[in-house]
């Protein structure tokens, strides 16, 4: 059987549950960090991080993404709309392809 992991602050995942996956709750990027670093991850298939436990510069970001041997979908939350889910995928497409994926444009 497939498995899901959800790591958010608070109960912002609860909704998840019903859907089978696996809810740890979090305060900060450093407790995630140390949750994904102590973590069996090989069971999970698909992993799903609040965007709200990112307040960390992207680069930091970038480098627990890449140790991650799973995929990691960003949510974004009520509390933090930064776009670094964006962010992330931007940087990972120009650090493997050496390419801009898009350009953002002027209003």
């Amino acid at each position: 059987m497939l498995k899901n992991l959800a790591i958010g602050k608070g109960n912002s995942l609860e909704f998840l549950k019903p859907l089978g996956f696996e809810v740890i709750e979090c305060q900060d990027f450093q407790h995630l960090a140390q949750i994904l670093q102590d973590k069996d991850l090989s069971p999970y298939t698909l992993l799903i991080i609040t965007e709200d436990l990112l307040h960390v510069p992207p680069k930091e970001i970038l480098s627990l993404y890449l140790s991650l041997p799973l995929p990691v979908l960003i949510l974004p939350t009520p509390v933090s709309r930064k776009g670094l889910g964006k962010e992330v995928i931007r940087q990972l497409v120009r650090k493997t392809l050496g390419m801009e994926l898009w350009k953002e444009q002027e209003s």
